[in-house]
């Protein structure tokens, strides 16, 4: 998955937070693997010399591994 938040204007540096706490820094997000553990509200909060201003949470959402339900025996593909 990727998060990506454009801006315009000197000296900005922009900085993702997971559930508050840091997950990345720059305009692109990428969440990789896939997992329970990158689940969470996410933000960015972009900043130049004078003052700083995060975007609305984006909540990312995962299911649990499938993995064992598709080993089954009893599917047929």
């Amino acid at each position: 998955m990727r998060l990506e938040v454009k801006a315009d204007g000197d000296d900005l540096t922009i900085n993702w937070k997971q559930n508050d706490k840091p997950a990345g820094s720059g305009g692109v997000l990428d969440i990789w693997p896939y997992a329970a553990k990158h689940a969470g509200l996410y933000v960015a909060e972009v900043r130049n010399l004078v003052r700083a201003t995060n975007t609305q949470p984006t909540t990312v959402a995962t299911v649990s591994d499938m993995s064992p339900a598709l080993d089954l025996t009893t599917l047929k593909w």
